[in-house]
């Protein structure tokens, strides 16, 4: 499978990692040719990964990285039909996030004001962003004069270390948002500490990324494992719910839909490439709102 240069990076060692820990010592022990496989083969490994806990969507991603691959052996002539198009796709259970409320967020928030990721959960809980995002984002991207903020880059981390691309995860992912009075104001607070810093450290502050907004108290960049890491250390030692720091971008999403945001709105906000995508995670969510309506047509009609 070479196909490095058609991909990003991430989700060439991501293709990897699937063939190197599953897909190889799996088929491996069959002994069996490539153009021997069957669906019921491709089956078997569906059922395999199910064995070894893997979720619906991500046995999915198997499916398509499988199919992927044979499609390239019927183009080389090697088998004559995709297996893969005879096997069972595999289905996927609708995921159905851990939020907070209002509340929940506000308390995180205030009881994070000290702490390394104070910043970067501000941005992730009002703006809804992916981890690469937040982490990506820098102060060139943000217009204080005509109080918008733009979400153009990312940054990803892998075992080579962390890097920053221009390129995002789709067109949609592109947009320009409302600078919210609340997060300006944490901004500015951010940037006048990051100055403190500077000038306290003179020569041992990190200048490689001075135009990124989330660092820590060096300069150096904040890892996004260190977000993931460092998150549920937050939570235990404030005494909050347990969440993963991407569910700040599902209870922002929450959040609008409880607030009569529409769902179009909303997938604009959080950058989804299809209002598809946003309806089948925040469905259930949709219908609680709706019960709202239900209620107040009920009273309306009952008077």
């Amino acid at each position: 499978m070479e196909q490095k240069g058609n991909i990003t990076k991430s989700t060439y060692t991501s293709y990897k990692r699937y063939m190197d820990v599953h897909m190889i010592p799996f088929f491996k022990k069959m002994k069996i040719k490539v153009k021997e496989i069957t669906g019921d083969e491709i089956n078997e490994y569906y059922a395999y990964l199910r064995a070894k806990g893997l979720k619906g969507t991500s046995c999915q991603r198997h499916h398509s990285l499988l199919h992927l691959a044979f499609k390239s052996a019927m183009k080389r002539r090697i088998i004559p039909t995709n297996p893969v198009d005879q096997a069972d796709r595999p289905k996927s259970v609708q995921f159905i996030g851990n939020y907070y409320n209002a509340e929940e967020i506000k308390q995180l928030i205030d009881c994070t004001k000290d702490d390394p990721l104070h910043i970067v959960i501000i941005i992730a809980a009002y703006y809804g962003l992916r981890r690469s995002e937040v982490i990506g984002l820098k102060w060139s991207a943000v217009d204080f004069v005509g109080k918008t903020i733009s979400i153009k880059h990312k940054v990803l981390q892998d075992e080579d270390g962390v890097a920053g691309y221009d390129v995002m995860k789709t067109k949609s992912s592109y947009r320009t948002l409302p600078l919210i009075p609340v997060v300006e104001q944490a901004l500015i607070a951010e940037r006048e500490h990051q100055a403190e810093m500077k000038k306290a450290f003179g020569r041992g502050y990190c200048k490689k990324y001075e135009d990124y907004i989330c660092v820590d108290a060096v300069g150096e960049l904040i890892r996004p494992n260190y977000v993931s890491d460092h998150f549920p250390i937050v939570l235990r030692k404030n005494g909050l719910r347990k969440i993963r720091f991407h569910d700040l971008r599902h209870s922002c999403a929450s959040l609008l839909l409880a607030n009569g945001v529409q769902m179009k709105l909303i997938q604009e906000w959080l950058g989804h490439s299809d209002i598809g995508t946003t309806s089948n995670v925040y469905s259930h969510v949709d219908s609680e709102s709706k019960k709202l309506s239900a209620e107040a047509i009920a009273k309306a009609l009952s008077e």
